[in-house]
């Protein structure tokens, strides 16, 4: 568990910004990825719960935004159908139901786990990352907008920003196509595709980068060097990731 020096608990976003600038703090979510490092220096904890970031509204006719400390217990939930199916289904496969009622959206994308599937759902969902820090007005950061969730998961957050939300496309048809050692163990490939409302398809997959990535849905396994280990070599991870990348394109198609 990670070794809390000080705790602080802002009671609004300008003021968790400003505690996040010093150096050696940590912003604080639901807990679950600080508490999963086994051995962590001591850390200075900014506490988000109190600056109103839970929120879960339509942000135009084909959108959804997701207050970053919404917990996956909630999107998994479907959020009285703002939600669609197939996104809640991953949020409920992302973690057992002790940590969903805990971990949150922002912590997620905040983590940017390679084998998280709810991630590559992210993607799918042509998410886009809502990002605060000093130099960015915090009425400005309410106001929407918000960088491509590939462009964060591929370069990062920079020190002392604040994830706020996170805006999806619900109006597509999604389908998602896994395999893992067991139902419920973390798939060792993912597969999610998702039909617009355009007609256009995005399909982005998990377990063959160090993070999700967007493939092209016309030759998914292009320039894929997937990483090999005790679940699966890089030659079967490319494999799955053709296999499971036809049948999602084929049920989200229909």
């Amino acid at each position: 568990m990670a070794q809390v020096a000080a705790y602080h608990r802002p009671q609004d976003l300008d003021g968790a910004i400003e505690l996040l600038a010093r150096p050696g703090r940590t912003a604080l979510a639901g807990g679950t990825v600080l508490n999963a490092d086994r051995e962590p220096p001591a850390i200075e904890v900014v506490d988000l719960q109190a600056i109103g970031l839970d929120g879960i509204e339509p942000a135009g006719p084909d959108r959804v935004r997701l207050g970053a400390m919404v917990t996956l217990d909630r999107v998994a939930g479907g959020a009285d159908g703002l939600i669609p199916g197939w996104l809640a289904d991953l949020a409920r496969a992302e973690l057992p139901s002790t940590l969903r009622t805990l971990a949150t959206v922002g912590g997620t994308v905040a983590a940017g786990g390679g084998e998280s599937a709810l991630l590559v759902g992210l993607l799918a969902a042509d998410a886009a990352v809502e990002v605060a820090d000093r130099s960015t007005a915090a009425a400005a950061a309410a106001a929407g907008g918000g960088r491509p969730l590939a462009d964060v998961l591929a370069s990062g957050l920079a020190p002392g920003s604040i994830v706020t939300a996170v805006t999806v496309d619900v109006a597509g048809t999604g389908a998602v196509a896994t395999t893992g050692r067991t139902p419920a163990d973390v798939p060792i490939v993912a597969a999610v595709a998702v039909v617009s409302a355009d007609a256009s398809t995005r399909l982005a997959l998990g377990g063959v980068a160090s993070q999700p990535v967007l493939a092209d849905p016309a030759d998914p396994t292009a320039r894929l060097d997937p990483p090999g280990d005790f679940r699966g070599s890089a030659d079967y991870r490319r494999h799955l990731a053709e296999v499971l990348s036809a049948r999602a394109l084929e049920a989200a198609h229909g």
